[in-house]
């Protein structure tokens, strides 16, 4: 489904014209992996946020099931092919960047192996999911009482259907990534949030 202008009023039904991603009643789509997915400010107002996601990889458990440990890299022919997303290593690499020191995605002599480094990659990408995850939604929960009157927010994806990169805070074997607490810390009855100020 995408998003829509929704209905005026249904009796007599009349049609909502005009921009459907408008704050005052639309709802959004929202993937934007060139901002900075940890400044509230970047997030647009909505109304209702109907799709918002971030990569993450699986943890190195889910990808011994289906591979062998020369695939244990970011830049494998396997970590590669099980990208579905075009450009996405390097936008989460250049997000994590942003915020963490990446780990070196080839094992150097006397340093950790190759194991150890994917291992700390991939678990570098679920914690940055988790940040984007939580940081958006909070901006959007805090939405409720602006202008936009924020109503709702729903995150793709749920649960992972392969060993691979993807938008979800599921493992393929249901085991839950760091982003499906945070969601869950998030979508508590009660949040507490701060917000800067710009000075003046």
């Amino acid at each position: 489904s995408s998003p829509s202008n929704g209905l005026l009023s249904s009796r007599p039904y009349v049609k909502r014209w005009g921009e459907p991603q408008a704050a005052s009643w639309g709802d959004i789509h929202y993937y934007n992996y060139e901002a900075d997915c940890e400044d509230p400010n970047g997030y647009p107002p909505a109304r209702f946020v109907s799709e918002h996601g971030f990569l993450a990889w699986p943890s190195l458990s889910q990808y011994a099931n289906v591979s062998a440990p020369e695939d244990w890299s970011r830049d494998s022919a396997f970590s590669q092919f099980r990208m579905r997303h075009a450009g996405g290593t390097v936008q989460a690499e250049a997000m994590m960047r942003r915020h963490f020191r990446v780990p070196l995605a080839t094992a150097v002599p006397g340093g950790r192996s190759q194991a150890q480094l994917f291992d700390d990659w991939l678990w570098l990408t679920q914690a940055q999911q988790a940040r984007c995850y939580e940081t958006a939604f909070a901006r959007w929960r805090r939405d409720r009482s602006s202008a936009a009157g924020t109503m709702g927010i729903l995150y793709w994806q749920l649960n992972a259907i392969w060993q691979g990169p993807d938008w979800s805070t599921l493992e393929h074997d249901t085991t839950p990534r760091l982003a499906h607490y945070a969601v869950a810390r998030v979508y508590a009855p009660l949040l507490l949030t701060a917000t800067g100020r710009a000075p003046g």
